[in-house]
């Protein structure tokens, strides 16, 4: 499975909002396809996911994504750099 999100912006970041491309469910271990508006695209692998919260490596980096509960379904919010090696704490 492939999940491909559309990005408000240029460059991937803290605090940029992800759009779905079609609704999914983000699961874990699927594909990830990130389509920033200056016609670059990001690929990665969703690490881990909960429906509501997920964390995801793109190249060496890891993100956690928050889904947008208040807005439109379909929605993500890249709330936090995890850095290069995700915490083992982390795991819950």
């Amino acid at each position: 499975m492939t999940v491909e999100l559309s990005a408000f912006g240029t460059y991937f970041a803290e605090g940029i909002e992800l759009i779905e491309a079609k609704p999914f469910n983000m699961l874990d271990g699927a594909d990830l396809v990130v389509h920033l508006f200056d016609s670059q695209k990001l690929t990665g692998v969703v690490l881990r996911s909960d429906g509501a919260h997920a964390l995801v490596q793109i190249g060496e980096q890891w993100w956690r994504l928050e889904r947008n509960q208040s807005g439109q379904v379909g929605r993500w919010l890249v709330r936090a750099k995890e850095g290069a090696e995700p915490s083992s704490t982390a795991h819950g």
